[in-house]
């Protein structure tokens, strides 16, 4: 497992350089707080992954589905779906009350959590307490480093943001894991042309 600390998020030339070093299919571990994302690597991903960004950010913070799928498939799911009203009941909730609860975004029982289109890549959530502060801990089973990882990290400290003012709480630090990481060459070339 490859271990990354906040400074391979702090310039896009950073970040290209951790990834073009990882080989594919390793898993990685990555620790950070949220305002150690460099805004100029947020800036430079979403001009060379702008429709990639706004999924993601659909995703995070929109608990109703689309109607018609996602770009011709025929059903969809966003993450803020799937922790508060895919199950049956709002998770984030639930963990506020009983902090030992995880918030599950993956139910490997359903044929459609497991093949093709339906199929969550972040798989699981959990906030910490640690004194004054909230941590989080997230899990994801397979991770496109170039066209979803930064997103995914912007909006993973939203909800660590926004529950850390619920919790009375600041923000701490976030344990991201991916069991399985891929990338493209020329997603990576992509990243790097934006400056």
């Amino acid at each position: 497992m490859e271990v990354w600390q906040h400074k391979q998020l702090k310039s896009i030339e950073h970040f290209c350089d951790a990834v073009e070093r990882l080989p594919q299919g390793e898993s990685l571990l990555v620790e950070y707080a949220p305002d150690e994302i460099g805004m100029d690597t947020v800036e430079q991903f979403k001009r060379a992954f702008p429709w990639h960004y706004s999924d993601t950010q659909r995703s995070y913070t929109q608990d109703k589905l689309r109607k018609h799928g996602n770009r011709g498939k025929t059903h969809d799911f966003a993450y803020a779906n799937r922790a508060m009203r895919y199950f049956g009941y709002d998770q984030f909730d639930e963990h506020r009350q009983k902090p030992n609860k995880l918030i599950c975004l993956w139910d490997p029982s359903l044929i459609g959590d497991n093949f093709g289109e339906h199929n969550p890549c972040l798989v699981m959530v959990k906030f910490k307490r640690k004194e004054k502060y909230l941590d989080m801990v997230a899990i994801f089973r397979k991770r496109d480093l170039c066209r979803r990882m930064i997103g995914n990290m912007v909006f993973l400290s939203l909800w660590l943001n926004e529950n850390a003012v619920l919790w009375k709480l600041k923000p701490g630090q976030i344990t991201d894991v991916s069991m399985e990481t891929q990338w493209k060459k020329e997603d990576l070339k992509n990243l790097q042309k934006e400056k």
